[in-house]
């Protein structure tokens, strides 16, 4: 169940805020959410970085962009 509401946002430019393990300041990533994965808990981004992949148990919080 944990992730479900995850899949709403597929598709919609967010800014997510992630602070991971051992990390001591939060990290912003603003992109698209394009897939999520609930068997492993990933949710696949794309941002002006590139394609990237971040843990849910990562995510403080999940902001929509207004453009």
């Amino acid at each position: 169940m944990k992730g479900d509401f995850i899949l709403t946002l597929i598709g919609k430019s967010y800014k997510i805020i992630v602070k991971g393990p051992g990390q001591i300041r939060p990290s912003i990533i603003s992109g698209k959410i394009t897939d999520f994965d609930k068997d492993s808990g990933l949710i696949f981004i794309e941002s002006d970085q590139g394609l990237g992949c971040i843990n849910i148990e990562n995510i403080t919080a999940i902001k929509p962009v207004k453009k």
